[in-house]
């Protein structure tokens, strides 16, 4: 008769790279299980140090601590029944350990062999555990497949797993467990979101994200089936390729719903400043609100990171600061976004500090130039940094991808902050998100409002207004359409498509719009700016990378003295 293999998920809190804190929090987690009757308690990989190893990946010194923590935890838990499978660093990659009775047995890459019998390496409550590959599994006639992973959270990738773990049991007639670690780690240069799942013969699966704030336990577990069981790494949780056939609205998955996307993006904005927050013990945040699509997302990110931490959004500190060129409307939009979400309001008139810039340099005011308008972005970053000092908060960053691609910032001025929440969605995908975020209960009074910034011309308000008060700085007018600077930012960054392919492309999506010399000419506008606006990403701040496509550190890089002849020839 075969037996039942009941497996619990320990999530713990992660310190990163800290493996004193995290042996604690882990002890703590398998406690909380003690009294399920589980035969095997399945930590994260990296359990001891979080996801990011940074320069410390194969560091002797890290990977010493790390066996000698596990030891500590095999000998805490050597009288139970239940044992244990976890995953630390080592030279080359992660080892899975599998303790039992005090001691620890060591695969390598997220896999225990079989030996040369092809018998399986351990038993849990008198099954046999085989840590193998999923082809191999098929093969071993597998009942029960453990899926560990450790990798950083992707918007849009949950539901890719979601069916890969569906796809499996179906396709195999076996049961699948899920554990992914990364409750309360880094924010940067990745965001991570804990969870764990289970799905029985290819039935209803069970997923649950870790929705809780860093800190908050988070323990689950099931029983899945009987007989004998394989552990296995998860390769479909990392970033896949872009999709083969670039869509008019490229930014959103081929075969996703545009709302489930929108909202899971917003999802890991906030988680990742709710992480930076978490693991920098700070409770505060500084916002600069314009009244425009950028910082009313960003005010929004703010308000979803506060509520996940359970922190009362009183700690949003909203600065107002008009100034030359701001409008009557985008001034109304900002009082109500901040009303709107419970933040603590101020204004900050910068016209006066403008004008002590300009004396400083002498600079004439009659003068409407660059120097003009780079005094007013670069004084609102110096109000917002200093803001931030004064309340021991976080400045947070508003620039979202399609300025980061284009440069279309101030250096030194609104290209700054201390942590970045925008970066990775580009702007014609900010207009799709807001109404969206807007639906959902907690921003909902938010949607009229919503509503008016997304009618306002984007536009920087650097410059004075015309006779009627209206706006007379356009920034699509100035550049080009944003719907259509980001399809080439994405044809050029993800896909990767010469000239010739981008405007055959541009002509099939937008030929009835646009003119063939103007798609043209606004993509060779495009390169010449991705390319002078290099030097500005090469120092950016900090931010989460929570798409696939991005132009964070690591990312697609380009000399910022080269010319642009190889692009536009």
């Amino acid at each position: 008769m075969k037996k039942t293999v009941k497996v619990c998920a320990c999530i713990n809190e992660i310190s990163p790279l800290n493996p004193a804190a995290n042996l604690v929090s882990a002890i703590e987690e398998i406690e909380k299980c003690t009294g399920t009757g589980a035969d095997l308690m399945v930590l994260p990989p990296l359990f001891l140090t979080g996801g990011e190893l940074a320069g410390f990946a194969g560091d002797e010194q890290l990977i010493e601590k790390c066996e000698g923590h596990l030891l500590t935890l095999a000998k805490r838990f050597a009288k139970e029944r239940f044992a244990i499978l976890a995953g630390v660093p080592a030279k080359g990659g992660v080892r899975l350990a599998y303790l039992a009775n005090g001691r620890i047995r060591y695969g390598w890459d997220g896999m225990l062999s079989f030996d040369a019998q092809g018998n399986h390496c351990m038993a849990v409550a008198g099954v046999d555990l085989g840590l193998t590959h999923c082809a191999e599994a098929a093969a071993a006639k597998t009942d029960i497949m453990l899926f560990c992973d450790y990798a950083p959270a992707i918007a849009g990738a949950d539901k890719t797993i979601e069916n890969n773990l569906l796809t499996i049991t179906k396709s195999l007639g076996i049961s699948c467990f899920l554990i992914r670690g990364g409750r309360g780690d880094t924010s940067h240069p990745h965001v991570f979101r804990a969870a764990a799942g289970f799905c029985r013969g290819g039935g209803e699966i069970y997923f649950y994200k870790g929705e809780a704030a860093p800190g908050t336990a988070h323990s689950l577990g099931g029983v899945l089936s009987e007989g004998t069981a394989a552990v296995i790494d998860l390769p479909q949780t990392k970033p896949t390729a872009h999709p083969i056939k670039v869509q008019k609205q490229p930014f959103i998955p081929t075969g996703m719903r545009e709302d489930v996307y929108c909202l899971d993006l917003f999802d890991l904005q906030c988680r990742s400043l709710a992480a930076r927050l978490h693991n920098t013990g700070i409770n505060k945040v500084v916002v600069g609100v314009s009244g425009g699509l950028d910082s009313c997302l960003a005010l929004l990110v703010a308000a979803g990171a506060m509520d996940q931490l359970g922190l009362t959004r009183d700690g949003i500190i909203a600065l107002i600061m008009p100034g030359f060129g701001t409008s009557k409307a985008t001034l109304e939009s900002a009082y109500q976004l901040c009303s709107g979400v419970n933040a603590t309001a101020r204004t900050v008139d910068i016209t006066e500090t403008c004008r002590a810039l300009f004396a400083a340099c002498g600079h004439s005011e009659e003068e409407q130039n660059t120097v003009y308008e780079n005094a007013q972005a670069r004084a609102r970053t110096a109000i917002a940094l200093t803001t931030a000092n004064r309340e021991g908060a976080i400045m947070v960053g508003t620039g979202d991808l399609s300025e980061e691609a284009l440069g279309f910032s101030t250096y030194g001025g609104d290209h700054l902050s201390n942590y970045n929440v925008n970066v990775c969605i580009p702007k014609s995908l900010i207009r799709i998100m807001l109404p969206i975020i807007t639906r959902e209960p907690a921003f909902v009074s938010l949607s009229l409002c919503v509503r008016s910034v997304l009618e306002t011309p984007v536009s920087p308000e650097l410059l004075p207004l015309g006779e009627d008060g209206e706006i007379c700085q356009r920034t699509e007018d100035i550049l080009a359409p944003y719907e259509l600077l980001d399809f080439y930012l994405y044809c050029f960054a993800a896909a990767c498509l010469p000239k010739s392919e981008i405007l055959e492309l541009a002509a099939k999506y937008f030929g009835t719009e646009y003119t063939p010399d103007f798609l043209e000419e606004k993509l060779d506008l495009f390169y010449k700016r991705f390319i002078s606006g290099q030097f500005k990403r090469s120092c950016a701040p900090e931010a989460a990378a929570i798409t696939a496509i991005n132009l964070l550190p690591g990312g697609l890089w380009v000399p910022s003295d080269m010319k642009p002849d190889l692009f536009l020839n």
